[in-house]
């Protein structure tokens, strides 16, 4: 019987793992996806309406940097596309045309 629930045990962490594996990697890069598609006109929007150095504009890329995956990407990511006061430029119309060190 101990030897019944200590397999259970690690069942359920191995299944833990998993799941934080796919959430991470799977759902949330399709998540982040589909907010960047909706978001990315409004960024846009707000720096033509307000300028670059609005806080609407700064808070709209920021948003965004968010969306991408904590860590070095999303460090790459605001380095390359709101630090730049041109970077919003660069932002592609397809997030799957993002580079990987950038997003998911």
């Amino acid at each position: 019987m101990a030897n019944l629930i200590k397999k259970a045990g690690h069942l359920g962490r191995a299944y833990a793992v998993l799941e934080l594996v796919y959430r991470q990697f799977y759902k949330n890069g399709k998540d982040a996806n589909e907010a960047y598609l909706k978001m990315l006109p409004l960024v846009k929007d707000a720096i033509k309406t307000h300028g670059r150095d609005s806080e609407v504009a700064i808070g709209a890329l920021e948003l965004l940097a968010d969306l991408a995956p904590f860590g070095a990407k999303r460090r790459n990511f605001k380095r390359r596309y709101v630090d730049k006061p041109d970077g919003w430029k660069q932002l592609p119309a397809d997030p799957n045309q993002l580079s990987y060190g950038y997003w998911y």
